[in-house]
């Protein structure tokens, strides 16, 4: 939940509980007004006010008949306690009813202000001792609503000031609330009063209705207000716009449950002959869609009401409706204010309509996937649906008919196409029947004249409320106050029951646990990155448990567990102390790797000597303490991470694929480590099923939103949910990766020709006192399926870094072959897009591949433009320019075709490599050489369309809803390292070097990528080859020359690359696969019976298999001259 939306909610749980958090009464015994306190009462309920005195009360409200006679004070009928005591002490019912009658017609009649204002108040306090339930309370209410529609002037005017003064009085508020309601109409009459003063007793009553009626109403008090917007003055239309627009805000739960009542309604009057109507409307319309609680659309609220009375503007509207990113749920309140809008456009005729009905298909497609509850889109369904159709239909445009077919199926999908969930206005209908026949079997009707129909529904109304949203604990606060004033206690209680009986026996909200153990016990929802992840889900954390949290990449662990440590989730206790671990999670350099963990401002609290202690029981040594961070492994910087988390004493401690980078050694230090904590909770995100079997006492399963609780340990979870089977097993399931075939590459006639070798390399950091590596001697090859082993700190990472030559050794030879195509994945992977988080996944490959040629744009940046002093000696010589292109020579050297400075491309001039070396200029050739073998793999021909780019991706598993419409940002870490493998494969390389390629990968893609490996290049088998790090040396087994025939059964298989000259001549032997047969390396095709027969007589001469004699052959051999083409 984001930080505006948790702001919102606590606004309106503030205004809950200070405007209509109605006290709940004490059981069966009447409280009296006065020791009521006036923190306990309720705003809308407020004490009766005192009127202005002369002097300070505007002119407007004076009486008309008495406004030149001097001022006098009036002495009140029940002006006190005695007064009252006497008052209800007459038995005589006549008598009591002449001196009601006496006040009614002071308060009715043209008298003076004061005189009025001191009838008014003893009618409100003769209301208070009577009570409105018994008969002369009846006839104090009815007489006044008689007077309000009463032809004389001073009648209207004091039956206005009545109502006022009652609903301004605590102990008369909740039974004349109804009744002013439903005289609501008549009110909204006396704004085009004739007489001033009528008019401004009329604004007066309509303030004080805003603190008067219950948010809980708002349905009844809101079909008031809609038969007001049908008055034929245009006055009444607008006081009843302006009490929607200021009631919006006092009830904007309830307010935006009604819009898609609200918004029609009020949308009619937009187009009102009279200006002041028009403006009205809107305001109105804007606040009560300001009660909208999705944040994504809540910005919009005042372009989306303008387009309503401005439709040339739906263009715009809907530009900047696409431009919205929609994570927010999307609830009926939402889609009432939308879907008009969308209907306009999806009818739309004009000259741009074939991209605005596109447009508006695109919206309903990305909201539709928003929906939680099918009930909330059903009504809009006849709305857009035959629209949608309509565009499918007659459009001409085909991918606009895409478009809206794929809104169609959303949008059917939303609505719970074929779901049983009922309809939720005809439940609320049903609940509102149920509670008016309760009602009346609970008491006789007839024998309360006070309880008209009106008030009846308006109770029930109320009732439904509670009930529709579970608020049982204030079912006695909001319901008694309306029956106490017509029953006596005892009568109102049972009634009370009664009422929430007919209501299904509504109970409490959920009871949260009160174990001391439990560290939380919260229900929250999440949204993040275009869609819902959690909806309602429980989350209860005991201290000692160690949580598995278990789902599918996309789900939303990495999001949750974010969410815990920044304190975003709703609920979630303030003093709880959360860790978060991640991957690449580092401590900031300040200096040595001791003192940076001192600097850290969360650790202060521990002593000093705890820092070193700690670290070296771990397995730091003290060249690791006193050297710096950036000097450390992936593994030990993980070490780090944990270190740092033990030193914070959390409540709760976060891990996220903690495994990630560690060796088998500080693998099981850390699961000793998890499992000693006693008094700490755990939660943990890992892909390590061997890891999260021996830690896990909880695992909580990501089930249709929800997190559900499964005590014990993965295998037992299985055990229950076989499904779940592909956490333990490393098979793709449904989940495959396809890898594009590399292709031939120039002069490697076999698949065990080597294509990179090191021979006697060393390689030393700057600043060491020792070589990281010493002495490496390895050979690759188009077989080579080679596993990299060794401890944290070993040197792998190091090892790969020279083979795709971010570094280079500081001695020995490094040799690959010229047209070599190398696929990098680091260990640290997402530094490959950390730099594109706001741009799509398809756009982030078309930066990358999209320039001239083709080129690798992160490969082209790791190499080093910078040339030598001796470059820049040659340049200033005017020699070399740039280089032109690359051939080979006559002993198969190459040779790079070099401009020179002032000289024309006539005068080029052939350098070798080993010279422009010599010269400095070895990275001018080295991006030659990449340049050629972009060519070579056609990728500089290859489109980068969003069509083709997604097409790619969907070969790794990331559907268009995440390449092309998506967010880098929004994509989990395991959708990123797709992203990545899959952005290496772009080149259709002939090398994949993958780097800890299974952080952040769930068990079924880690299947699906070893599945693709093992087919990569038509090979038969994973990793057949080991390089065993040890020391700063590696020692290789099992070469994959040694293996190849034997894994082959006998066979070589060689795919040849497309080749466009054979094409135009209409070659039918393009993609030829050949199994089973010698290849002839001149012609690529398979060799006769007849050359393979002299092939093996020479192979035999040269002490030789064939096929290793046919793998050595070059230009210079004798075999080759009578090879034929």
């Amino acid at each position: 939940m984001g930080k505006a939306q948790k702001e919102r909610l606590a606004a309106k749980a503030a205004a809950n509980a200070t405007m209509f958090g109605r006290p709940a009464p004490a059981p069966l015994a009447p409280a009296a007004p006065s020791a009521v306190s006036a923190a306990a009462l309720p705003s809308y309920n407020p004490t009766v006010k005192a009127f202005v005195p002369g002097s300070a009360r505007p002119s407007s409200v004076h009486s008309s008949s008495s406004e030149a006679e001097p001022e006098k004070e009036f002495t009140r009928v029940l002006g006190n306690e005695e007064d009252c005591a006497t008052f209800v002490a007459i038995e005589d019912i006549d008598e009591r009813k002449a001196i009601i009658d006496k006040m009614l017609h002071t308060m009715s009649g043209s008298v003076s202000r004061n005189e009025r204002q001191a009838a008014i108040a003893d009618l409100v306090k003769a209301l208070e001792l009577l009570t409105i339930g018994s008969a002369h309370g009846f006839y104090i209410i009815d007489f006044t609503r008689l007077a309000l529609k009463s032809k004389a002037v001073d009648s209207r005017e004091g039956a206005l000031l009545t109502f006022t003064a009652m609903g301004r009085c605590d102990a008369v508020s909740s039974a004349i609330e109804p009744i002013v309601v439903e005289d609501l109409v008549s009110i909204m009459e006396r704004h085009a009063d004739k007489e001033p003063n009528v008019r401004d007793a009329a604004i007066r009553l309509t303030h004080s209705l805003l603190d008067l009626v219950n948010p809980l109403a708002t349905r009844t008090f809101l079909s008031q207000i809609f038969v007001c917007l049908e008055l034929r003055q245009w006055q009444c239309k607008v006081a009843a716009l302006d009490l929607l627009r200021n009631f919006a805000p006092r009830a904007p739960t309830e307010v935006s449950c009604s819009l898609p009542e609200v918004i029609p309604k009020v949308s009619e009057v937009v187009w009102d002959t009279k200006t002041q109507v028009q403006q009205a409307a809107l305001s109105a319309l804007t606040a009560a869609c300001s009660t909208i609680g999705n944040d994504d659309v809540l910005p919009l609220v005042p372009t989306l009401v303008d387009v309503i009375a401005h439709p040339e503007k739906t263009l715009a509207t809907i530009d900047a409706l696409l431009a919205t990113t929609f994570v927010a749920n999307v609830d009926a309140a939402t889609l009432s204010l939308i879907a008009p809008l969308l209907n306009k456009a999806l009818r739309d005729t004009s000259t741009n309509s074939s991209a605005l009905r596109r447009k508006a298909s695109r919206i309903i497609d990305s909201m539709c996937r928003l929906v939680s509850r099918p009930s909330d889109v059903a009504p809009f369904v006849p709305l857009l649906l035959p629209q949608l159709d309509t565009v499918i239909e007659r459009i001409a445009d085909q991918e606009v008919a895409e478009v809206a077919s794929d809104a169609r199926a959303c949008l059917k999908r939303a609505a719970g196409e074929g779901s049983d969930e009922e309809d939720p206005a005809a439940i609320r209908q049903l609940l509102q029947q149920n509670l008016i026949a309760g009602l009346h079997e609970a008491l006789e009707i007839a024998t309360h004249p006070g309880l008209t129909e009106f008030t009846l529904t308006y109770i029930t109304d109320v009732c439904a409320e509670l009930v529709t949203h579970n608020r049982g604990k204030e079912w006695r606060g909001f319901v008694l106050p309306y029956l106490s004033a017509h029953l006596h206690d005892e009568d109102a209680d049972r009634v009370c029951k009664a009422l929430r009986k007919a209501g299904g026996g509504l109970g409490d909200d959920r009871v949260v646990s009160t174990d001391p153990n439990d560290v939380c016990d919260i229900d929250f929802s999440l949204a993040y990155g275009g869609k819902i992840l959690l909806r309602n889900a429980r989350l209860r954390l005991t201290r000692g448990h160690r949580y598995g949290l278990v789902g599918k990449n996309g789900v939303g662990k990495t999001t949750l567990m974010r969410n815990i440590s920044n304190h975003t989730i709703e609920g979630l206790p303030t003093h709880l102390r959360t860790v978060y671990v991640q991957h690449e999670d580092v401590v900031e350099d300040k200096g040595s790797l001791l003192e940076s963990l001192k600097a850290a401002p969360e650790l202060a609290h521990n002593a000093p000597d705890v820092f070193e202690t700690t670290l070296v029981n771990i397995g730091f040594t003290r060249e690791m303490l006193d050297g710096p961070i950036a000097a450390l492994s992936g593994g030990w910087r993980m070490k780090l991470a944990l270190v740092r988390a033990m030193l914070y004493n959390a409540d709760v401690l976060l891990l996220d694929e903690p495994t990630n980078h560690l060796d088998v050694h500080a693998v099981q230090w850390l699961v000793d480590y998890l499992n000693s904590l006693e008094s700490m909770t755990v939660l943990l995100v890992s892909h390590d099923t061997g890891f999260l079997d021996n830690v896990c006492t909880d695992v909580l399963h990501y089930e249709s939103k929800q997190l559900v609780l499964y005590p014990g340990t993965l295998a037992k979870f299985v055990e229950k949910h076989p499904e779940a089977k592909h956490y333990y097993e490393l098979s793709s399931s449904d989940t495959q990766f396809v890898l594009p075939q590399p292709g031939r590459l120039e002069g490697i006639a076999s698949t065990t020709r080597r294509i990179l070798s090191m021979e006697n390399c060393n390689f030393t950091y700057p600043g060491a006192t020792k070589p990281q590596l010493v002495d490496v001697n390895i050979k690759l090859c188009l077989a080579s399926r080679v596993a990299v082993i060794g401890g944290n700190g070993a040197g792998k990472s190091t090892l790969i870094k020279m083979i795709v030559q971010e570094t280079m050794p500081d001695t020995g030879e490094l040799w690959k072959h010229h047209n070599l195509r190398i696929a990098y994945v680091a260990q640290h992977s997402l530094h490959h897009v950390e730099q594109h988080l706001e741009s799509s996944p398809v756009q982030y490959i078309q930066w990358r591949f999209g320039g001239p040629g083709g080129i690798d744009r992160e490969l082209a940046e790791r190499v080093d433009k910078k040339e030598s002093e001796a470059a820049k000696a040659e340049g200033a010589k005017g020699s070399i320019e740039k280089i032109m292109s690359r051939r080979k020579g006559k002993r198969g050297t190459l040779e790079y075709e070099c401009k020179l400075w002032g000289m024309t491309e006539s005068k080029n001039r052939y350098y070798t490599l080993e010279e422009l070396q010599a010269m400095g200029l070895g990275k001018m050739a080295e991006m030659e050489d990449i340049r050629q073998a972009t060519l070579a793999s056609g990728m500089d021909l290859r489109p980068t369309t969003t069509k083709e780019v997604q097409k790619h991706l969907d070969d790794f598993n990331l559907n268009a809803e995440f390449g092309t419409h998506g967010k880098i940002r929004g994509l989990s870490g395991g959708q990123k390292v797709k992203l990545v493998i899959a952005a290496a494969m772009w080149t259709r390389p002939h090398l994949l070097v993958l780097d800890e390629p299974t952080n952040y990968l769930d068990r079924a893609a880690l299947g699906a990528l070893a599945d693709g490996i093992r087919g990569f290049a038509f090979y038969n088998s994973l990793c057949t080859e080991k390089w065993l790090v040890e020391s700063g040396r590696v020692r290789v087994v099992g070469e994959a020359q040694e293996t190849e025939y034997r894994l082959g059964g006998g066979k070589k298989v060689i795919e040849e690359e497309d080749d466009p000259s054979r094409a135009a001549f209409g070659s039918s032997n393009d993609k030829m696969k050949v199994t089973g047969v010698i290849i002839n390396p001149k012609s690529l095709r398979a060799m006769s019976t007849k050359d393979a027969r002299k092939m093996a007589k020479c192979a035999k001469a040269a002490g030789r298999s064939i096929e290793e004699h046919v793998a050595q052959l070059t230009r210079e051999s004798p075999e080759w001259k009578w090879l034929p083409y």
